[in-house]
């Protein structure tokens, strides 16, 4: 539900855990609670999947071998949920659609305008007329 800047920032949430999924996260093992403040938190990843996460698209066939099954299911789920998430080379042209219409109307914005605002406000720039 969130976009990411980085995969070091989207590590950093994704280790703190999955709000949405704690308590299946700690009966599937992946997570522990904190029996004192009922934090739930996801295990740690170990260093050569974190390393793997930053610097590889998908954790290399070395890597994957040498973790656990919960290890590398908790790495998995960071790969897809992150792909999910990762929207730093996605482009929306949707707005320019809107373009047109936006030129047609930005003299006017900043003209005069016979519409008056209740006294102590400010007169708007525009209309949505």
């Amino acid at each position: 539900h969130y976009a990411v800047k980085s995969r070091e920032d989207y590590l950093q949430k994704f280790q703190r855990g999955r709000i949405s999924r704690g308590d299946q996260d700690v009966k599937e093992g992946l997570a522990t609670r904190n029996a004192t403040t009922g934090q739930v938190q996801l295990r740690p990843l170990p260093p050569a999947a974190i390393h793997s996460f930053l610097t590889e698209e998908t954790p290399s066939p070395a890597v994957r071998a040498s973790l656990s099954h919960v290890e590398l299911r908790l790495l998995d789920m960071a790969v897809y949920e992150f792909d999910r998430r990762d929207f730093s080379e996605a482009r929306n042209e949707g707005i320019l659609r809107f373009l047109p219409l936006l030129r047609q109307r930005l003299p006017r914005l900043f003209a005069p305008t016979a519409v008056s605002a209740p006294r102590g406000l400010p007169t708007p720039l525009f209309t949505l007329d």
